[in-house]
């Protein structure tokens, strides 16, 4: 109910009208995720960078957290797994 009342009052309640099925996650009580978010405290965006060079090539990383441009949001998530795919494509 909640979401549907941020969509109808940032999109107007005739978008509504365009869900045709909701999913609710439970990230916090994934153990993995534990309710992570991706944000990077303010002058630590190039932790990510550095993450990634002191894994050495031996890992991959790719989510919406780690692209640089997009981190947050959906392309970056995208990005980051073509980028992922073709580093450990045999």
């Amino acid at each position: 109910a909640f979401h549907r009342a941020v969509i109808a009052d940032a999109l107007g309640s005739q978008a509504l009208d365009a869900i045709t099925a909701e999913t609710v996650t439970a990230w916090g009580q994934d153990p993995w995720a534990r309710g992570a978010y991706s944000v990077a405290r303010p002058g630590a965006a190039d932790a990510r960078r550095t993450a990634r060079s002191l894994a050495g090539g031996r890992l991959v990383f790719a989510g919406e957290a780690w692209d640089e441009a997009w981190a947050t949001q959906l392309p970056g998530a995208y990005r980051t797994g073509v980028a992922a795919a073709g580093a450990v494509a045999v």
